[in-house]
């Protein structure tokens, strides 16, 4: 669904989709018109979803919103594995590093060229690898 023009009416119904759709295992909606109000209605849809694994939000108007629903969502869901939140205005808030790197599953963040710091992106990714390589030691025992 990714560059189909899906706006904020069809975002607010993906929301509740995703929220009462138990088969849904990936959503890719990068490069559409969804605001941040909107799209922050999409990932915290995911703190009552535990069977997505992957959501891609990239190319939209992201912002302190969402960023503050993933915060949400992370604390609530057990299954997403992969998140796309890049070339938007996806800001970091108080409580979401820790939620990121205490997330079970959670392995990769995408937040490239967003009003997140370099370092801070970078730091992110370096402990997700770190929790991976753990949690891959942890199954091979």
């Amino acid at each position: 669904m990714s560059n189909n023009k899906i706006s904020n009416n069809g975002a607010f119904a993906l929301s509740i989709v995703i929220k009462e759709n138990s088969r849904l295992k990936r959503l890719i909606l990068g490069m559409n018109i969804i605001d941040d109000l909107n799209a922050a209605r999409i990932v915290k849809s995911i703190g009552h979803n535990n069977m997505l694994i992957e959501l891609d939000l990239s190319n939209n108007s992201l912002g302190e919103a969402t960023a503050h629903a993933l915060d949400f969502s992370l604390r609530n869901n057990t299954t997403i594995e992969k998140l796309d939140f890049s070339y938007s205005n996806f800001t970091m808030v108080t409580g979401l590093y820790d939620s990121i790197l205490a997330h079970p599953k959670l392995i990769s963040l995408e937040l490239g060229f967003t009003k997140i710091l370099d370092e801070e992106v970078r730091q992110i990714q370096k402990e997700l690898i770190r929790k991976e390589v753990k949690n891959n030691r942890s199954q091979i025992s």
